[in-house]
């Protein structure tokens, strides 16, 4: 979400940015400096792009599934499920997995079992799309973006788990320019 919300802010104001820029470094410093906020905001937007595919995916399996379940207001419910999703420390199961639970102690057992599938189908995607979206938008190896995701989480928390593949992204392509060796 920060990132979401920092490449539109930087996006909009790019020029008055570059100017800013250009006015405090000297024209080869800037030259460098260029090269890298483009670098990152191309890697930004591939980010941007990749959780917002992964997030419409997260929303049309739950408005299938629970379509499917036969939930009154499957849109709207779809929608609350997926925004529990854009939170990095709530996630889905932070609304999928309490349901579930009370659907069991309340009797409805089908609805119980069903949203522990809704789950298993949302964690299971997105695990599997999740780094191979990243990396092909920010243009670096899945397993680097993998790597990167986890040490990210590792040394950082739930931050990390962007900065890393956007600071692999940009150490790549600034060695692409020349810039960095």
């Amino acid at each position: 979400a920060i990132t979401y919300v920092f490449t539109c802010v930087l996006l909009i104001n790019r020029r008055k940015v570059r100017r800013i820029f250009a006015f405090c470094f000297g024209p080869k410093d800037f030259l460098r400096l260029k090269h890298g906020i483009k670098a990152q905001s191309k890697a930004s937007s591939g980010l941007v792009f990749s959780y917002t595919l992964i997030y419409l995916t997260t929303f049309a399996e739950s408005c299938v599934i629970l379509r499917l379940l036969n939930m009154p207001y499957p849109f709207i419910t779809a929608l609350i499920v997926t925004v529990s999703d854009i939170f990095p420390v709530l996630g889905t199961g932070t609304i999928l997995i309490p349901w579930s639970i009370f659907s069991f102690i309340s009797g409805n057992i089908g609805l119980g079992i069903g949203l522990i599938i809704l789950y298993a189908v949302i964690s299971v995607l997105r695990q599997i799309i999740e780094p191979k979206l990243v990396s092909m938008n920010i243009g670096i190896h899945p397993v680097i973006t993998l790597m990167g995701m986890y040490l990210g989480a590792q040394l950082f928390g739930v931050l990390g788990i962007f900065i890393l593949p956007i600071t692999f992204f940009l150490v790549k392509a600034l060695n692409d320019e020349g810039i960095i060796h």
